[in-house]
């Protein structure tokens, strides 16, 4: 490759049209200057980097657990309300699977000021609050029942606060 003079009396090679532009950077800000620019990049690049395979690095999202209707919800509602809220259909409800959802959510409490099920908010559901023994609801469901274990009040918790789905 022939050499040629450049800026300052320095000596550089001529290179193909390809690298002119890298070359007239150089010529610009300094070899010296465009090093260090990528030396930056490349010590930017390798930092974003993880062993857990999150190339930015940040830490896992911790997703809420949630609770489907049918396979969460359902189930509580067969072992412990169906036998008084199925066929019979005690203060308009009836929770067996072939109902879903229609007797629960958006609908008005028969009784009790407010909907039954107000997807997305557990504290303002008749329901929920009834399940959980709250006072300005009456007496605590399932009516001379046990209560819900914490697990299963939980589950309908869940249900509510994830919109109330007929899933």
């Amino acid at each position: 490759m022939p050499t040629m003079r450049g800026p300052r009396g320095a000596t550089t090679l001529s290179v193909p049209a390809s690298s002119q532009s890298s070359l007239d950077l150089m010529a610009t800000l300094g070899a010296p200057v465009v090093v260090g620019a990528l030396f930056l990049a490349c010590l930017l690049t390798l930092t974003g980097c993880s062993d857990s395979g999150d190339p930015t690095g940040a830490p896992p999202i911790n997703m809420p657990p949630t609770a489907t209707y049918a396979a969460d919800v359902q189930p509580i509602w067969d072992a412990h309300c169906t036998s008084c809220h199925g066929a019979v259909a005690n203060a308009g409800m009836d929770l067996r699977s072939t109902a879903g959802t229609a007797m629960l959510v958006g609908v008005a409490s028969a009784t009790y000021g407010g909907s039954r099920v107000v997807p997305g908010d557990p504290a303002a559901s008749v329901l929920y609050r009834k399940l959980q023994g709250d006072v300005s609801t009456g007496d605590r469901m399932p009516l001379g029942g046990a209560a819900l274990s914490a697990g299963e009040l939980e589950k309908v918790r869940l249900w509510i606060a994830g919109g109330a789905l007929d899933n």
